[in-house]
């Protein structure tokens, strides 16, 4: 199954396809208190990473469809983000 996860105010949405050509939203995920200004995948595809205007950064496991961890470390916005492609 094919996914593609988009984000909104605060949170993320999580895009599926059923096989047949047509996608749907298969889950609304909230946690950022603030907007969500880059996301981004690891290699196996399971885990999100996603940064907010205040800074703060949160993984996400997209077979829970919930939040794993928080880092607060950041004082400014967080635009750009990315996993390192050995772990």
């Amino acid at each position: 199954m094919a996914c593609l996860v988009t984000y909104y105010l605060n949170g993320v949405y999580l895009h599926s396809e059923n096989g047949n050509g047509n996608a749907f939203v298969s889950e609304s995920m909230s946690g950022h208190t603030s907007p969500v200004e880059c996301v981004a995948f690891d290699s196996t595809e399971v885990l999100v990473v996603t940064g907010a205007s205040t800074g703060a950064i949160k993984l996400w496991d997209l077979r829970e469809a919930k939040i794993v961890h928080t880092l607060t470390g950041h004082r400014i916005n967080c635009t750009a983000i990315e996993f390192l492609p050995f772990g």
